[in-house]
């Protein structure tokens, strides 16, 4: 599964140390939303399964198949990213683990073909963008055993009342919500190209029952106060680095706007109210 030109493709954030510190916040931040890193049907599955093979797909810098690595110690977990740049340093590699570079829009090795109990992929947006996501999906699919499980966790968009569509919603103080999103923070996320990118995710599990998996099902947690606090020193972060991103793809406006895009954001938190994201988990079984 490697790039076979090295390029590798357009990504909107950073893969610096400090980028590498907002996945990891982003991890633990994502793990107390949904509750858990393995849905139930997965965990009860994996339990039933000696020395479980699991890839976790565009990894970044690794943090969930580290974590999964100290739950499961019997399990082979493999790690890729189209990028080494965040992959960590190998004493933080639990033994268990392997790392690799993979471009998961080639077919993947044929060592690796009907091989894995489980596949994960997670906030695979950023740099999907408008690429062909079923393309990917047969590759990854291609990989699972028969009776082996996916569970892709995404970002997920939806009509608002004035026919637009986005991932955001905005928070009253009373907890009225409303889908929408702050308007310099939408301008900034539809410089990006993933606004529109995302418009796919609330048909992958209708995607998946196409491709043939069985026992689909969708989870999609609630906003609620405890994960707020970490979603709004994401959602910054976020903000920071697109316009890095921008100012070294010589758009140097990008400045500008991200001064505009904070004043508007924290001044909205200063009045009470938050912004949050759609989020969807989707599984499937491959058949026996």
């Amino acid at each position: 599964m490697t790039n076979a030109n090295g390029a590798v493709p357009s990504y909107v954030l950073n893969r610096d140390e400090l980028a590498s510190t907002r996945l990891t916040l982003q991890h633990f931040a994502m793990i107390k939303w949904q509750s858990w890193m393995l849905h139930p049907d997965i965990q009860h599955a994996l339990s039933n399964t000696p020395n479980p093979k699991i890839a976790d797909l565009a990894s970044g810098n690794g943090i969930w198949g580290i974590e999964l690595a100290e739950q499961l110690p019997s399990a082979e977990i493999l790690c890729t990213d189209i990028s080494d740049e965040q992959f960590p340093a190998p004493l933080a590699r639990p033994s268990n683990t392997k790392f690799e570079v993979a471009d998961l829009f080639e077919p993947p090795p044929q060592n690796y073909v009907g091989y894995y109990d489980f596949v994960h992929l997670r906030l695979t947006v950023g740099w999907l963008l408008d690429r062909n996501w079923r393309v990917l999906l047969r590759n990854v699919l291609s990989m699972l055993k028969p009776g082996g499980w996916i569970q892709w966790e995404e970002v997920t968009a939806a009509p608002s009342k004035n026919g637009t569509s986005g991932p955001m919603w905005l928070i009253d103080s009373d907890w009225t919500m409303t889908r929408g999103c702050l308007p310099h923070m939408e301008k900034t996320m539809k410089s990006t190209g993933m606004w529109t990118a995302i418009e796919w995710v609330h048909t992958l599990p209708e995607v998946f029952k196409q491709y043939g998996l069985q026992d689909v099902a969708t989870f999609e947690p609630k906003p609620r106060s405890s994960v707020l606090q970490p979603q709004k020193e994401l959602l910054r972060w976020f903000l920071i680095e697109i316009a890095e991103t921008m100012v070294k793809n010589g758009r140097a406006e990008a400045k500008e706007q991200l001064a505009s895009d904070l004043e508007e954001f924290d001044n909205f938190y200063k009045s009470g109210k938050a912004v949050t994201y759609g989020w969807c988990v989707a599984l499937g079984r491959k058949p026996l």
